[in-house]
């Protein structure tokens, strides 16, 4: 499973209240999650990769924008949530 800091942790837990926070373009999610990335003060790759592992369950895929309207935003909130349950938390 997918081990993450608290940093990342965080952040992944902001982007799920942001997906439930209004209905965005796919453009302004992508966006969303590298000014994620830059507020948590994480490498841009990384927070990716984090939310490819939560989402997918790999380290990539396709532009999250396109790919989580298709999915939904909620389906997504609850697979990330799912994901973050079972995650291990490592110590930075």
């Amino acid at each position: 499973s997918l081990a993450l800091s608290e940093v990342e942790f965080a952040a992944a837990r902001e982007f799920v209240a942001y997906l439930r926070s209004g209905q965005y373009a796919g453009d302004e999610i992508q966006t969303r999650v590298f000014d994620l990335a830059r507020e948590n003060e994480l490498p841009q790759a990384r927070m990716f990769r984090v939310l490819y592992g939560l989402i997918l369950g790999q380290k990539q895929g396709p532009r999250l924008g396109h790919f989580i309207p298709i999915l939904g935003q909620e389906k997504t909130a609850e697979k990330i949530e799912h994901s973050l349950e079972s995650a291990g938390k490592v110590d930075e």
